[in-house]
């Protein structure tokens, strides 16, 4: 918070506004008629990235898996040739 305390000391010294946008009524009301909408926005945008590092995460796990079976499969291969040549 001290941050926005600072910045919006520093503008108010700079531009001689205490309000912001101040010279651009039509943009200040614009973004207070938004706001309401930003929060709820945000959240879903944070939830669907969630999802989708969630997404990443299972792929990347059933790939994992898949190149294990694969590699279990090779083995047993290789054991039942072995067998087999040993029966020759």
């Amino acid at each position: 918070m001290k941050e926005w305390e600072l910045t919006l000391d520093v503008f108010t010294k700079i531009t001689g506004n205490t309000v912001l946008l101040a010279d651009n009524p039509e943009l200040a009301s614009s973004l207070r008629n938004r706001l309401a909408f930003f929060d709820s926005m945000n959240y879903l945008q944070i939830e669907l990235l969630k999802k989708a590092k969630e997404m990443v995460m299972i792929q990347t796990n059933y790939k994992k898996l898949f190149i294990f079976q694969l590699t279990v499969l090779q083995l047993d291969l290789e054991i039942v040739d072995k067998n087999i040549c040993m029966l020759k």
